[in-house]
C-alpha cells in the first residue's frame, strides 16, 4: 500500500445505503470498505451527513468522487433527475445543478448508482443525465449506468475498476486509465456471467 504521506489526488465518498423513500442498498458497506483499501487517503461522507450542501462543499475540495447511493431519472424532464441523497425529498441535488458547477480540472467520477446515464429516446443525441452532469461540471472521466445495477455488482465493478486504477493500492489511482480499468471490470463480469448481458453491459465511460 502506497504511504498515506505521499501527494496524491483526494478521493471523496458518499454513500448513502437508505435514502428517504428508497428501498435500501444492502451492498455499500461492502463495497465502500473495499474501494477505502484501496484508497486509502479518502473522506467519507455517509448517512444522515450525505446532505446536498455537504456533498457540495465537498465536492469542491476533492479531485475524485465515489458515489454510491440510488438515483432518480426522469427521462421526461432530465434536468430534475438527481441523487438520492439523505436531503432530497425536500432538497434535491439534480442535474441541472450539477451541470452549473464549475469544479474545472477534476479527475474522476464513478456513480455507483442505477439509470446515471440513462435518456430519452427522443434526447439520444444529447448527454442530459447525471453521468453527462458530473462532465459538465468539470470531471476528466465519469462512470455511469445506463440502465439499473445491482448494489451487490456493482460492488465488484469497482473493486476490479480500483484494483486497476491502483495496481491493487501500490499507487494512486492513474485516472487516466479509467476507461481500460472499467473495460477490464465489465469484462471479468463478463466471464462470470457470459449469457446475462442485462448484469454487466450498463456500465459506460464518457470523457477523455
Amino acid at each position: 500500500m502506497y504511504a498515506a504521506c505521499q501527494a496524491r489526488p483526494r478521493t471523496l465518498i458518499v454513500a448513502q445505503p437508505e435514502a428517504p423513500g428508497a428501498s435500501s442498498l444492502r451492498g455499500v458497506a461492502v463495497e465502500v470498505a473495499a474501494v477505502r483499501a484501496l484508497l486509502p487517503n479518502t473522506t467519507l461522507i455517509k448517512d444522515a451527513d450525505a446532505t446536498k450542501e455537504a456533498v457540495l462543499a465537498a465536492l469542491g475540495e476533492h479531485d475524485a468522487v465515489h458515489l454510491a447511493c440510488h438515483a432518480m431519472t426522469d427521462v421526461h424532464s432530465p434536468g430534475t433527475s438527481r441523487l438520492l441523497l439523505a436531503d432530497h425529498e425536500s432538497t434535491p441535488l439534480t442535474v441541472a445543478e450539477l451541470a452549473a458547477l464549475h469544479l474545472h480540472g477534476r479527475q474522476l467520477a464513478a456513480l455507483s448508482a442505477c439509470s446515471t446515464a440513462e435518456i430519452s429516446p427522443d434526447l439520444t443525441d444529447e448527454a442530459l443525465h447525471l453521468t453527462g452532469a458530473f462532465q459538465l461540471a468539470g470531471f476528466r472521466h465519469v462512470i455511469g449506468a445506463l440502465w439499473p445495477v445491482s448494489d451487490a455488482t456493482a460492488g465488484e465493478v469497482f473493486r476490479t475498476f480500483y484494483a486497476h486504477l491502483t495496481s491493487s493500492g501500490a499507487h494512486p489511482p492513474r485516472t487516466d486509465e479509467a476507461a481500460f480499468a472499467l473495460h477490464t471490470a465489465v469484462r471479468e463480469l463478463r466471464a462470470w456471467y457470459p449469457a446475462t448481458p442485462s448484469i454487466w453491459a450498463s456500465y459506460i465511460h464518457t470523457g477523455a
